[in-house]
């Protein structure tokens, strides 16, 4: 039975399970119960430096998840080409002057003090002159080329029907605003409000192109284009 007791009172936490009164230790046990504390704090600070540790790579973990996250990730749809269009900021719509019908689909306008091309976002009309655009056109369609200018003149002859030079028109940029050649690519809108790129479709004096990223209407134009064609309009005569 003394054993026994010796043994638990040589333990350095007996003492402090006993609810008898004022703790008493005896001056043997004071040693092992101080380094017995020492050791506690030790544990307790290594633990406290480990948490610390992992709660900042959990949160650096975080910060660089939303970085991830936040930045918009681009996928290039362009045909490949040795040179890129330019791929340009510019405001959704902007206004210009025009300064003359290039052909059925590229005007010549003054932008933003500037003379430029612009080419019609979506559409292609046969060339209006002789060129090698029209002796591919040509080769592809298995027409002549004679044909194929005259048809390329006719198509320019609506466009300049439908805008002039002074008038003001409003300009819509797609995702890329400048094709390899430097000109400007957009949807020109009338005074009228209406879409020339789309009257043009409508009234069957154009081809589809589509080039992405720009696809902004590309089901609305192939609604004008099957249009044309079954109500045998413009060129489909």
């Amino acid at each position: 039975m003394n054993r026994n007791r010796k043994k638990q009172t040589d333990s350095p936490f007996y003492y402090l399970l006993q609810d008898k009164g004022p703790l008493k230790v005896k001056p043997t046990n004071r040693k092992k119960i101080l380094r017995s504390f020492i050791s506690i704090i030790v544990l307790l600070i290594v633990f406290v430096a480990a948490l610390s540790r992992i709660g900042i790579g959990i949160l650096r973990g975080f910060k660089g998840n939303s970085a991830k996250v936040s930045t918009p990730v681009k996928v290039s749809t362009l045909p490949s080409e040795k040179f890129l269009p330019e791929l340009i900021s510019k405001p959704a719509f902007t206004t210009a002057t025009v300064v003359r019908i290039v052909e059925g689909d590229t005007l010549k306008i003054n932008y933003n003090g500037q003379e430029e091309s612009i080419r019609f976002i979506g559409i292609d009309i046969p060339e209006s002159w002789s060129n090698s655009k029209a002796m591919r056109d040509a080769e592809r369609s298995k027409e002549d080329i004679k044909t194929i200018i005259a048809m390329g003149k006719q198509a320019t002859t609506f466009t300049k029907s439908l805008v002039k030079s002074g008038d003001t028109v409003r300009i819509e940029f797609d995702v890329q605003t400048k094709d390899r050649y430097g000109r400007l690519l957009g949807y020109v809108y009338l005074p009228d409000g209406s879409m020339l790129n789309e009257q043009i479709v409508k009234a069957g004096y154009a081809n589809l192109m589509t080039y992405p990223p720009n696809v902004k209407y590309e089901e609305r134009f192939l609604k004008a284009f099957r249009e044309a064609r079954e109500n045998r309009r413009g060129l489909w005569k």
